[in-house]
């Protein structure tokens, strides 16, 4: 059986996981620690608006520094450039994938808003939106490498 090199694409997507999962897991750990510590309820809502902002802030600039180092990785050792070029087939993937990606998160943050109908504190909202937006990004990528790992 012959093994297929992953494409730039591919090595991309996987990188783009790995980025997002070890970032928010960086925030879900800091969220459970605020939770241990059980500071009063006035400060839920201050402690959520800094947890966004660093969600925020760290996906930029972690996801900006992974992403050049990557590239010149992936140069140095395999010679590869990221293609300049996108044709039919990589919009499709990209539409499809940001298609799908924009459901998950509508769904996510539809049903942590609907929570709020039944749930006394905040912080289930907040938690269920910041899962919503991992999950939209992940899916994306996960649809990105199958629809390139398909097409090759």
């Amino acid at each position: 059986m012959n093994k297929q090199k992953l494409s730039y694409y591919e090595k991309r997507s996987i990188m783009s996981i790995v980025v997002f999962l070890v970032v928010y897991a960086s925030m879900f750990y800091d969220a459970y620690m605020y939770y241990r510590t059980g500071d009063s309820k006035e400060s839920l809502l201050n402690f959520w608006g800094n947890q966004f902002l660093e969600l925020f802030l760290c996906l930029i600039v972690v996801y900006l520094l992974v992403f050049l180092a990557f590239n010149i990785l992936n140069k140095k050792i395999t010679g590869e450039i990221r293609p300049k070029v996108k044709d039919e087939r990589d919009n499709t993937i990209e539409l499809k994938a940001i298609n799908a990606s924009y459901y998950i998160l509508a769904l996510g943050i539809f049903s942590a808003m609907l929570s709020a109908l039944w749930v006394e504190n905040y912080s289930p909202i907040f938690l269920g939106i910041m899962g919503s937006f991992l999950a939209s990004a992940v899916v994306a990528d996960v649809i990105r490498f199958i629809l390139y790992r398909k097409s090759s």
